[in-house]
């Protein structure tokens, strides 16, 4: 079945996070906000329970990649902008799917308020400091099992005449080449070719020599 899913989240960024690369150091700082979950924050309201580490890959002791996600929806979650490195915590606000492409995400903003002031405090208990807070939309297409049907293609009719293309190479005159080099058969480069027929390359006017091909011991002409 396919369809199409859909995410709205409202965003705030970690201003010491930006242009960060490093992974590992990622981690450390929004464990310090949102934390791994805990026996202890399990007892917690869903106001403020933490999230859970909802991936988390490591090689060599280090971390390639980790992803916060929220316990139950309005729970906090990392989120991770690869163009420009740029780290934030996010508030899911809508995740959905629908056949008909039609998604609706209604909140008052003063609930918008309310949660960007709850994500700042956060940040800044751990010492870090909250940029513009901004809301963040997606969309994509999600399946592929749905039987694909392929036309067959109907038989071309016959054409009148069949075409063939011939290519045909020119050697052509350089005006830029050294008039006197002198060629293997010791005759001067522009006399091989014809100066009374647009300078074809017509071959060595003083012998059966039809390339001009440089001497190196060469160094005079005979003409």
């Amino acid at each position: 079945m396919s369809d199409l899913e859909s995410k709205t989240m409202l965003l705030v960024e970690i201003k010491e996070l930006r242009g960060v690369d490093d992974r590992g150091k990622a981690y450390e700082v929004i464990s310090q906000i949102i934390g791994p979950m805990t026996e202890k924050s399990k007892t917690r309201g869903p106001d403020d329970r933490y999230g859970e580490v909802d991936d988390l890959d490591e090689y060599d002791g280090e971390i390639e990649y980790f992803r916060f996600a929220p316990k139950k929806h309005g729970g906090l979650a990392s989120a991770h902008q690869y163009e420009g490195n740029r780290w934030a915590i996010a508030y899911p606000l809508h995740e959905g799917k629908d056949e008909g492409g039609m998604f609706y995400c209604f909140l008052p903003l003063k609930s918008l308020a309310k949660i960007v002031k709850k994500i700042n405090k956060k940040i800044k208990k751990a010492g870090l400091t909250p940029g513009e807070p901004c809301l963040e939309s997606k969309t994509w297409y999600n399946g592929s099992d749905e039987p694909i049907t392929v036309a067959e293609d109907e038989p071309e009719e016959e054409p009148p005449y069949l075409t063939r293309v011939n290519m045909k190479v020119k050697k052509l005159f350089n005006p830029k080449y050294d008039m006197d080099r002198i060629c293997k058969c010791g005759h001067p480069y522009h006399r091989h070719f014809d100066g009374y027929e647009d300078l074809d390359a017509v071959g060595c006017k003083y012998c059966k020599c039809f390339t001009f091909k440089e001497g190196k011991s060469a160094t005079k002409s005979k003409d």
